[in-house]
């Protein structure tokens, strides 16, 4: 009965997602008419990027899982646990992807461990954002500053996780869980698996600005190299402050009014706001493309019992 539960649950949240999607993707379009101009290579490489940024936010949840958990789900239900995170974001309640994500695990972890976890996961998305964010911005902005922004990047690929993992393990002693066992394994394994989760994120955002930056010349094909570094680390700032803003579905309006104030450095608002706006687009056929793998892993997902139980 209670993986009965998980399913419907996960399957509405699923279906309520898909649907918001592609009103929103279609309504954008509509309302804001854009003149695409796609050619074989820019398309093939910017569903390339999507796939590649997808796998490694995978990469990244099953590293988080073993940490937390203790054991190592399959490539596949870590996929399906990721993606349906992008769809839910599209429900107008912002909890969404964390109840997908909970009832999951649902008879096999507790709630407070499963958002432990997602919230460490975001955390370390909004690190890497920020990190490539910036070093894509100083790449043109402030050269002398490349230097400084790598060295940070590398120090966070190498300790954050060490103190993410000291801080956790603080905070189940200050709580206890269920058990009164602490909710993160005190070992090199467990600090391993934060560090791995860690890269995969950077990695999976040095992607998404490749990524961002193949959309853009889908739109403006005549725009210079600098020009796309800027707008790329603009972008990723941008998302960054769209998940602060918590109370909006997908941080809509918040990040496309970041971008067009990051983006003035190299644009007028008239440019800025055009391309906000096939950003928002071309992340809402990201999401549909995460929708698509949902769909074929949802029925071997609802078929398994949780990752603890099973991996």
């Amino acid at each position: 009965m209670r993986i009965r539960v998980k399913e419907l649950v996960n399957g509405a949240i699923l279906a309520a997602g898909l649907a918001l999607c592609v009103f929103s993707l279609v309504r954008l379009q509509a309302e804001h008419p854009l003149t695409w101009a796609p050619t074989a290579p820019a398309v093939t490489l910017f569903f390339a990027l999507a796939l590649a940024a997808l796998a490694a936010m995978a990469c990244a949840w099953q590293r988080y899982v073993l940490a937390f958990f203790g054991t190592r789900p399959s490539i596949a239900r870590a996929a399906y646990q990721s993606c349906v995170m992008l769809v839910a974001k599209y429900v107008p309640v912002m909890v969404a992807g964390f109840v997908a994500r909970v009832s999951a695990y649902a008879g096999h972890a507790s709630a407070g461990r499963v958002v432990f976890a997602t919230l460490t996961e975001l955390a370390g998305a909004v690190a890497a954002a920020t990190v490539v964010g910036a070093a894509c911005l100083a790449v043109v902005l402030v050269p002398l500053a490349v230097p400084c922004v790598l060295a940070i990047a590398l120090v966070g690929i190498v300790f954050a996780p060490a103190w993410i993992a000291f801080a956790m393990r603080i905070l189940s002693r200050l709580r206890r869980s269920e058990s009164g066992a602490s909710t993160l394994a005190e070992d090199d394994a467990t600090r391993g698996a934060l560090r791995a989760a860690i890269a995969f994120q950077m990695l999976q955002w040095i992607v998404l600005a490749g990524f961002v930056a193949v959309s853009i010349l889908l739109v403006a094909p005549t725009m210079s190299a600098s020009t796309l570094a800027v707008v790329s680390g603009a972008y990723a700032l941008a998302v960054v402050v769209g998940i602060a803003i918590v109370f909006l579905p997908g941080g809509i309006g918040a990040r496309e009014a970041a971008f067009v104030w990051l983006a003035s450095a190299r644009l007028d608002t008239a440019q800025a706001l055009q391309l906000a706006l096939a950003l928002r687009i071309a992340m809402s056929v990201l999401d549909l493309i995460a929708g698509a793998a949902c769909i074929v892993l949802y029925r071997d997902d609802s078929r398994s019992g949780s990752d603890a139980a099973h991996s």
